[in-house]
């Protein structure tokens, strides 16, 4: 069921970044961005603090999830700093 929430969050950041009203793609990227940096984080720590063993590492799709969500994050700082993004 957790990948089919983040598969429909995901789909509707990426909605949300193809609008044409700048605030829109902006607030989208920070917002979507940081909640999949913030789970990411969140789910690895619990991950690492329930169960200290090499059996029990993160999978790539936590590593997925921080790096698309720190994509979205940095590309949106950006377009906030350049306004000719």
């Amino acid at each position: 069921m957790a990948r089919a929430w983040t598969l429909w969050a995901g789909l509707m950041i990426l909605a949300g970044t193809m609008a044409k009203w700048r605030p829109l793609v902006i607030s989208s990227g920070l917002l979507g961005g940081g909640a999949a940096v913030y789970f990411s984080l969140w789910q690895t720590s619990k991950i690492v603090s329930t169960c200290f063993s090499a059996q029990c590492l993160p999978g790539p799709g936590l590593g997925l999830l921080l790096f698309g969500g720190g994509a979205a994050v940095w590309w949106s700082y950006r377009m906030i700093r350049d306004r000719s993004l």
